[in-house]
């Protein structure tokens, strides 16, 4: 299964979702491959261990040099069980590369679909910013998963998104799905959280577009995982920031 995640509001928590559903499957015996496509400091690669970005190939490198570069050459091991490809400081020229080389939106899709077999899991850790490598990312994905925050800034941002998608749906992939909207550094307490969460599940409901009912809180932990490089249901099992991640992966997943 190959997943983007995708938002168009900065701070979410959007990468920490990947690494830590991506960790914490590949705990479970599955076989797991990140994709960096964040140019923004390249968050997941670091938080991974990779420092010396600027002097490895990316996703640029592979869809700029496809004849060097793939995603069997490129990619580093964690362990066993995860992988993954890192971002450089070149992948914000991602959709200027694809257009120079003739390339159409299903280029991405094309190189992935020679390596999907191996995982269980192909994860796509995308840009808060809206850009044409959002367009190649869900062209390349069978789901998508929209981790928001309860506040009134997420209300346009994922609309935003869900705009993209459906305009993607229709257009080059007719069986992309939403798994879920995931709301991510959850407080309940704030009335603003319950007023948010009321006016969007009022508009998504109606098209069917689910939240999922396990929300990850804001906690301590997740934090100190980050320090360490690992995920939090392995550096903190007993948190609540792990507990949630697990059921989360119940409930997205079966697993």
């Amino acid at each position: 299964m190959i997943v983007s995640f995708l938002t168009e509001q900065g701070g979410v928590g959007k990468t920490s979702l990947v690494f830590n559903l991506g960790w914490y499957l590949a705990t479970q015996g599955k076989k797991v491959l990140l994709v960096d496509l964040d140019p923004q400091g390249g968050n997941l690669s670091r938080l991974l261990g990779v420092s010396d970005l600027d002097e490895r190939p990316g996703v640029v490198d592979i869809i700029r040099e496809p004849d060097k570069y793939n995603f069997t050459n490129t990619v580093i091991k964690v362990n066993d069980y995860l992988s993954f490809v890192p971002a450089n400081e070149y992948a914000r020229e991602i959709p200027d590369v694809y257009k120079s080389k003739g390339e159409d939106e299903k280029c991405l899709k094309t190189m992935l679909d020679k390596v999907k077999r191996k995982y269980d899991f192909i994860f796509i850790d995308t840009s808060p910013a809206p850009s044409d490598a959002h367009i190649l990312s869900l062209v390349a994905s069978d789901s998508l998963i929209i981790p928001l925050l309860p506040d009134v800034k997420s209300i346009d941002a994922t609309q935003n998104v869900i705009d993209t998608y459906e305009a993607v749906k229709q257009a080059y992939n007719k069986k992309l799905e939403i798994l879920g909207l995931v709301y991510n550094f959850y407080d309940n307490r704030p009335n603003i959280s319950r007023v948010v969460q009321e006016a969007l599940a009022v508009s998504y409901n109606k098209k069917k577009i689910r939240f999922t009912e396990t929300k990850i809180p804001r906690n301590v932990s997740l934090t100190n995982a980050w320090a360490v490089k690992t995920g939090v249901t392995e550096s903190y099992p007993r948190s609540k920031g792990a507990q949630s991640y697990i059921e989360l992966s119940k409930e997205l997943f079966g697993i």
